[in-house]
């Protein structure tokens, strides 16, 4: 009998190499497009121009509250509609990708 395989995450960047954090910045690039199991979603490029309610959520702790403010209530709805459900691994790897392509090193900094 074999174990059962981890569940995997088919959340990842643009399909296209994303460009560095310095890049998108030197570009003045507006927004990020993340692709999350189909559904993209659209950051800003910056946290200079976050929400300041995002940043309120962040220094507060709550990741989860900080991702509703950041990206488009429908585009939340399209995820939360997904079978099998999205879960919690894939939330963190879609976080960790987005903190990476803002130039921080984790969801931690």
């Amino acid at each position: 009998m074999t174990a059962p395989r981890k569940p995997t995450t088919q959340t990842r960047v643009n399909p296209k190499r994303p460009k560095p954090a310095v890049q998108v910045e030197a570009d003045r690039d507006e927004t990020v497009d993340f692709d999350a199991r189909g559904v993209t979603l659209t950051v800003p490029a910056s946290p200079d121009h976050w929400p300041y309610e995002a940043i309120h959520w962040m220094r507060k702790g709550d990741p989860v509250a900080f991702f509703d403010v950041m990206i488009d209530p429908d585009k939340l709805g399209e995820l939360f509609a997904l079978r099998p459900r999205f879960t919690q691994l894939e939330w963190a790897d879609l976080l960790e990708s987005i903190a990476k392509r803002w130039g921080f090193t984790s969801l931690g900094e």
